[in-house]
């Protein structure tokens, strides 16, 4: 009898176990952290950003609170909830790799495994939209390792496993050039589905022991820098020419100078040592990195041969170390911006006399929210001599055919048509600020300008 009793009671516990594990909200409870973990370490969103489920799947919250306490104003996308740039979160614990499960983004595939930061309640946030924390610094490798000395004379039987985070000494410095090893975080400009995102570099120094890199992971122990995959849950950079690639789908070899497919393919899993990282996307800025969308254009050129390229976005290709991207069109040509806080643009002729009484230039272009101020390209600099002011000025030569995109405005903030025949003009470089690719100079002089006038 005692031990049929002993029977029911294992019966009755495994039963109850089982059912806890198939609650659905089991995994919340289970990944509900430690309060004592977080000693006042927050981040701060750079990017909008959505919110996930350990599982890798983006999830809609009715409301969440920030590192104050204070509620945050969450815009609901569809079943999922978008947190805005500049909500600061407290983050336990370090980052952590998840499978990531989402339909809507070309850049992404479903199972790719990326880091994030807990948020506490089973809640995570892409690592990547976060700028660099004021907690300790992390650390992620990608390959069992060998632990050194500080004179770079290997630990017996000391290793440390593949895909392990470590916090480290040191902090985390922003950096305006490329070291041996760096990584970055991206910022937006603040549009709500922005697809400009600015570029930050920073770094984790590191030791060099006879002629190789090391990082300190305190009490005397070092282990070497190229086994990192990710510095603080984003991914690392070389300065170095050259990287490999690991082609996650079969692929269709692209040549560049023919603008074709080869009808040619690299097969799945083939590994190749790359030499270029390039964008061909129209007006993409050097320190800007064009990562959403199905518009752009990013390819790597295949070390070895005249014109192989195969496509770079993160859905296509598995990348250990990323080499610096580089604009082609940058190159070749001028691209500007309206300076902040101007709406409408003033339109000149080539005498510096305005152009149209009640037509002006879209400056924001708000309604256009993929890029916020638009961005121009330029074909020259000029000193013109300008009636309203009384003196000579620069300005900026606009070919409506050469833009990737704008609009006009009427005195009142109206869109109105714009006639697709419409001639050159230009706009006063006062207005404006340089964006990137070639800087131009004046095709003429103060002196020449004041002769025309």
């Amino acid at each position: 009898m005692r031990f049929k009793k002993a029977i029911l009671v294992s019966t009755l516990l495994t039963l109850g176990i089982l059912l806890l594990s198939s609650d659905p909200l089991s995994s919340v409870k289970a990944d509900t952290v430690n309060p004592n973990e977080n000693q006042g370490n927050t981040f701060t969103l750079q990017i909008a950003s959505y919110v996930y489920r350990k599982e890798g799947k983006q999830v809609h919250l009715d409301n969440l609170n920030d590192a104050n306490g204070q509620e945050i104003k969450i815009k609901q996308v569809g079943s999922s909830s978008l947190i805005p740039k500049g909500t600061s979160f407290k983050y336990y614990g370090k980052p952590k790799a998840i499978k990531t499960y989402i339909s809507t983004s070309s850049q992404t595939s479903t199972g790719d495994r990326k880091m994030y930061y807990s948020i506490g309640n089973g809640y995570y946030i892409n690592a990547k939209n976060v700028g660099i924390t004021n907690g300790p610094a992390n650390i992620t490798i990608d390959r069992n390792s060998y632990v050194y000395n500080s004179k770079g004379k290997r630990k017996k039987a000391k290793t440390i496993r593949r895909n392990t985070s470590l916090t480290v000494p040191g902090k985390f410095q922003e950096t305006s050039t490329p070291k041996k090893y760096y990584s970055e975080y991206l910022s937006s400009s603040g549009i709500k589905f922005v697809r400009w995102q600015r570029r930050h570099r920073f770094w984790l120094n590191y030791n060099t022991i006879h002629g190789k890199q090391y990082y300190n992971i305190g009490k005397g122990q070092f282990i070497r820098a190229d086994n990192v995959r990710y510095l603080d849950g984003k991914p690392v950079y070389t300065n170095a020419k050259e990287t490999t690639v690991v082609l996650k789908h079969r692929q269709e070899i692209v040549n560049m100078k023919s603008n074709r497919e080869s009808g040619r393919y690299y097969k799945k899993g083939k590994k190749l040592r790359v030499d270029k990282y390039i964008s061909t996307f129209y007006g993409y800025p050097n320190d800007f990195w064009f990562k959403t969308g199905t518009e752009d254009s990013i390819f790597y050129h295949v070390k070895g041969t005249k014109d192989n390229w195969v496509s770079g976005r993160v859905s296509e290709v598995d990348v250990r170390r990323y080499i610096e991207p580089i604009n082609v069109n940058n190159s070749k040509f001028t691209f500007i911006q309206f300076k902040p806080g101007i709406t409408k643009g003033i339109i000149y002729d080539e005498h510096g006399e305005q152009k149209f009484d009640n037509t002006f230039f879209d400056a924001k272009r708000t309604d256009y929210n993929e890029f916020g101020y638009t961005a121009l390209k330029a074909a020259e600099l000029k000193y013109i001599y300008a009636p309203s002011s009384k003196k000579v000025e620069l300005f900026y030569l606009i070919k409506p055919k050469d833009q990737f995109d704008f609009g006009l405005l009427d005195k009142d903030g109206k869109a109105v048509p714009r006639d697709p025949n419409m001639d050159n003009f230009y706009l006063k470089a006062d207005d404006l600020n340089y964006l990137c690719g070639i800087k131009l100079k004046p095709i003429n002089t103060v002196a020449e300008a004041e002769k025309d006038k």
